[in-house]
């Protein structure tokens, strides 16, 4: 199985970023990765809102935010997941 680093390096990196951008202290974020026969499973969490079950659809198309109105407060496109 053959990785490209830079672009899971992405990945978490803009995972953990949200994580952080969008969650009150105390912040508690917890990565694990198992190994299972053909397949590496990274899981992220955190101790954050969530995401609602009706916004999951959504959350890799380009330009959506969960919160919009925080979008000028935090910065960011709306990209992140999308590129990733």
């Amino acid at each position: 199985m053959c990785v490209d680093v830079k672009k899971i390096r992405r990945v978490f990196t803009n995972l953990i970023s949200n994580a952080l951008k969008y969650i009150q202290p105390p912040v508690v974020i917890k990565a694990t990765c198992t190994i299972r026969a053909d397949e590496v499973v990274f899981t992220i969490e955190d101790n954050g809102k969530g995401v609602l079950e009706a916004d999951l659809s959504s959350i890799f198309n380009k330009f959506f935010r969960i919160d919009k109105s925080r979008s000028a407060e935090k910065g960011g496109t709306g990209l992140g997941l999308a590129r990733c």
